[in-house]
């Protein structure tokens, strides 16, 4: 499963620069569900059954999750192939929808976007 949460930045919009943090630069504007928040997105891979982390990335709010799907799926194929273990299907939400992981993986279940 493919996945990413909101993590807010402690640190107030910058004054000149209303999509970036004052105090952390880093910070950016982003989505937050239904609203706009300044902080990052943390990006995780996760075994469904044991519901085990495998592979993360943390990376600015206002970057879209499609930009970091491949390198979600291949960092959680090099943990699996460790293991021995192989990568089945991906599970995620919309906003991963993208060719080249639907043609990376055998299965998905990953919606098509609304546009």
């Amino acid at each position: 499963m493919l996945d990413a949460s909101f993590i807010k930045a402690w640190s107030t919009r910058d004054p000149i620069d209303n999509q970036t943090g004052y105090s952390d630069a880093d910070a950016r504007v982003g989505r937050t569900g239904r609203t706009l928040g300044l902080g990052y997105k943390l990006h995780l891979s996760i075994d469904s059954q044991p519901m085990l982390p495998l592979a993360c990335t943390f990376a600015s709010a206002n970057q879209n999750e499609q930009k970091h799907s491949l390198s979600m799926l291949e960092k959680t194929k090099l943990i699996l192939k460790r293991s021995a273990a192989r990568l089945r299907s991906v599970i995620a939400d919309s906003q991963y929808s993208d060719g080249k992981l639907r043609n990376a993986v055998s299965q998905t279940v990953i919606p098509y976007r609304a546009n």
